[in-house]
């Protein structure tokens, strides 16, 4: 049991410390401020999980069809 919370404290003391610039990633490749980070991990399975809060809905591009993806590909050769 000590083990295991010694893990989560380094891994929380970690998240900590990198914050800064995992929401300037976030903030990069969404283009929204981001408002608060959660993270929690399982000792036992090693599963981890981070969620950001964002200000707001980030803009998200239209999916592009795979029948469009591969015409342009197969054009390039």
């Amino acid at each position: 049991e000590k083990g295991r919370d010694l893990i989560k404290q380094v891994r929380t003391q970690l998240i900590e410390v990198s914050r800064p610039v995992m929401d300037a990633m976030v903030q990069t490749a969404t283009g929204v401020k981001v408002l608060s980070l959660h993270h929690d991990m399982s000792a036992s399975t090693g599963e981890e999980v981070v969620h950001f809060t964002l200000a707001e809905a980030p803009l998200v591009r239209e999916k592009k069809n795979r029948q469009s993806f591969t015409r342009e590909y197969s054009q390039l050769g």
